[in-house]
C-alpha cells in the first residue's frame, strides 16, 4: 500500500509539474523575428506610455489592438481578431495564427482538460502535438497524464514510455 501511495504521489507531482511549466524538453520554435532588447523596450514604452490607458475605455482598447495588429502584420499574414465574451460584453484579442504551434496545442489542451470540457479535443490536440514534434517531452507527459485521467491506462503507459525514451532521467 505504501508503494502505491508513493507512486501516486510521484505521478501527481509529475502531472502538476508538466501542467504548470511552459516548456519541458526542447522545442524548436523557429523564431524568425528580431528579438532584441531595443525592440522590446520600444514596444513596452509604446504600450505603457504612448498609447492611452486601456481600462475601461473600449476606444482605447481599439487603439492598442490596432498597434498590436500592425506590428504583428509586419511579420505574418496570419493576424486576425479573436472575439470572446465576458459577462455579456464582447472583447477581442489580436492573434497570429500558427496551426502547427505545438506549445499552443499543449496549452489549449491543458485548458480544456482543466475545465473538464472537450477532453476528446484535448487528447486530439496533444496527439497532434506529439506527431508534429516527436521530441517534445512536455506534450508526451501531458498526454500521458490526460490519458490517466481518462482511464486510458495502456495508452498512458505508451505516452510515458515515449517521454522516458526521450529523457531517461
Amino acid at each position: 500500500m505504501i508503494y502505491f501511495l508513493l507512486a501516486l504521489t510521484a505521478t501527481l507531482f509529475l502531472v502538476w509539474f508538466v501542467v504548470t511549466q511552459p516548456f519541458v524538453g526542447s522545442v524548436n520554435l523557429d523564431l524568425k523575428t528580431d528579438v532584441s532588447e531595443a525592440n522590446l523596450r520600444r514596444h513596452v514604452y509604446t504600450l505603457s506610455e504612448q498609447l492611452p490607458p486601456r481600462a475601461p475605455d473600449p476606444a482605447a482598447l481599439d487603439i492598442t489592438a490596432a498597434y498590436i495588429r500592425s506590428e504583428l502584420a509586419q511579420h505574418s499574414d496570419q493576424v486576425q481578431d479573436q472575439e470572446f465574451q465576458v459577462e455579456g460584453e464582447t472583447f477581442r484579442n489580436v492573434i497570429k495564427r500558427n496551426p502547427n504551434s505545438v506549445n499552443a496545442m499543449r496549452h489549449l489542451a491543458v485548458s480544456l482538460w482543466q475545465g473538464k470540457k472537450n477532453l476528446e479535443d484535448a487528447e486530439a490536440l496533444l496527439r497532434r502535438a506529439t506527431q508534429i514534434a516527436q521530441d517534445f517531452i512536455g506534450a508526451w507527459l501531458t498526454l500521458g497524464a490526460l490519458l490517466m485521467d481518462r482511464n486510458k491506462y495502456l495508452d498512458a503507459i505508451e505516452a510515458y514510455k515515449e517521454a522516458t525514451a526521450l529523457d531517461p532521467n
